[in-house]
């Protein structure tokens, strides 16, 4: 299971992998591979949006990263979940179903999912494949 680490000011939150709590409660990092792909979380919009933005690589191994940081912010009381790609070096089929998972569960419970910036390699992705008219994406 993914577990968040926070910042010092406590409004941007960090997932990664091989993260978790040691004895004295502070976060800790628990092995090499965590910057493979990072997902920072910034609280936007007098809290009515969150910001997620992705750095690294979206692939098999990273994907779940997705699926745990929505689930961390869908009960929150967002009205708007904003994902920034800029940072995404590369990603691959197993992302991109782990975006569309996200969007159908955000849909479904009647919020927003916007694509805010997009990465040259993750806008390519996005057009060979069609997703271009199935997610709300920011003016650029």
């Amino acid at each position: 299971m993914l577990v968040p680490t926070r910042d010092e000011s406590g409004v941007t939150i960090r997932y990664g992998r091989g993260v978790s709590l040691d004895a004295a409660g502070a976060w800790e990092d628990m092995d090499d591979q965590s910057g493979l792909l990072t997902i920072s979380r910034e609280i936007a919009d007098g809290g009515r949006e969150v910001r997620l933005r992705m750095v690294g690589e979206i692939d098999m191994a990273t994907a779940p990263l997705i699926d745990d940081a929505f689930a961390s912010v869908l009960d929150e009381g967002y009205n708007r979940i904003a994902i920034d790609l800029s940072g995404v070096d590369f990603i691959d089929s197993s992302g991109l179903n782990a975006l569309i998972r996200a969007r159908n569960i955000v849909n479904g419970r009647g919020l927003t999912l916007i694509i805010s910036k997009l990465s040259d390699q993750a806008r390519r992705l996005f057009e060979l494949s069609g997703l271009m008219t199935v997610f709300t994406f920011a003016p650029s």
